[in-house]
């Protein structure tokens, strides 16, 4: 008898606490909105006459453009884990939509990190490997960038740092590719020790042979690049800017390199990034900067709210499972 009395309330307390985290969550998106809305140098009546004045075409392309592109990270970071975790493929696009969201909310991508603590403890696998993967995609990602750029450079001549960016950018893919043949069988046979952290985080960059990578690297990473570069031109060209392809894409690898600056979601670098391109392009000053603001928007807006939606049904699922999982033990 004494023990059938806490039984009910864990069995209680469990769709509490659910309750809890999605209201929780609820209020961090509308708290990430304001923010993101706070955060910029336009009012609200004026961001308001900005969305208004991109038209529904440009808003429902930037929109569906942005799920378009996380669903294309979402395949060049599974067909990299893949061969460790076996993972399906909804099941990374839930998890990259999960991290984007938290990447908006916290700053440093933030949002890659809890991923890999979430898969550690969802899976089994060790946070050392799922980070050496984790390289592997971050260094695919960028060598991606490089087959990109060298299809968009058949459209036109780009301006002269992005020829510096593009030097740059190969420059470091040479290196590491070198040094990834010259370390090949020190990694391997650490990861053949997974007694230590080095063994597991060797387990994780070596676990794709190398045709592999050079697929995920040249091929599958290259899609996020040249897909948003046509979105971010047509999301332009509805809102009265007439950009070239190779313009876009240059917009777009300076936003990306803005992401470097600790910010959540990338805001403000993002923006001021992306506004300096377009004014050496000779786009007037106020409508870059608002350009910049709403076409950002579009791609943290959706993201922000794909991520909160999954993580309030995962919460949901969680606590009906705990709840069914108690209940029979409540009653025995």
């Amino acid at each position: 008898m004494s023990l059938s009395h806490p039984k009910p309330r864990e069995s209680s307390r469990a769709p509490r606490l659910g309750w809890i985290v999605r209201v929780a969550t609820f209020a961090a998106v509308v708290v990430g909105l304001y923010v993101l809305l706070r955060a910029s140098a336009l009012d609200v009546p004026r961001l308001r006459a900005g969305f208004g004045g991109m038209g529904v075409l440009a808003m429902v392309v930037g929109t569906v453009g942005a799920l378009g592109v996380a669903s294309l990270q979402s395949l060049r970071w599974w067909f990299v884990a893949r061969p460790l975790l076996g993972i399906r493929y909804r099941d990374a696009l839930a998890a990259i939509l999960v991290a984007n969201f938290f990447n908006v909310m916290l700053p440093a991508r933030a949002g890659d990190a809890l991923r890999v603590d979430d898969l550690s403890r969802r899976s089994g696998a060790s946070r050392a490997t799922l980070f050496g993967t984790e390289l592997v995609d971050f260094l695919a990602d960028k060598s991606g960038w490089l087959s990109a750029c060298a299809l968009v450079l058949f459209t036109g001549a780009p301006p002269t740092w992005m020829y510096r960016a593009l030097i740059g950018m190969a420059s470091m893919v040479i290196v590491v590719v070198l040094l990834a043949f010259l370390l090949r069988n020190r990694l391997l046979a650490a990861a053949r020790r997974p007694d230590g952290w080095r063994g597991r985080l060797a387990a994780g960059l070596t676990v794709n042979r190398p045709g592999r990578l050079a697929v995920a690297a040249l091929v599958v990473a290259a899609g996020p690049w040249l897909l948003e570069t046509p979105i971010l031109w047509e999301v332009a060209r509805a809102s009265g800017l007439h950009l070239s392809i190779l313009q876009a894409f240059t917009v777009l690898t300076a936003l990306n390199a803005a992401t470097v600056v600790p910010t959540p979601g990338g805001v403000g670098p993002n923006e001021a990034a992306s506004s300096a391109t377009l004014l050496s392009f000779g786009i007037p000053p106020e409508r870059a900067v608002l350009f910049a603001l709403v076409y950002h928007a579009t791609q943290l807006v959706p993201n922000l709210l794909a991520g909160g939606l999954l993580l309030l049904s995962r919460r949901s699922v969680a606590s009906r499972r705990d709840a069914t999982v108690l209940g029979p033990s409540a009653i025995s």
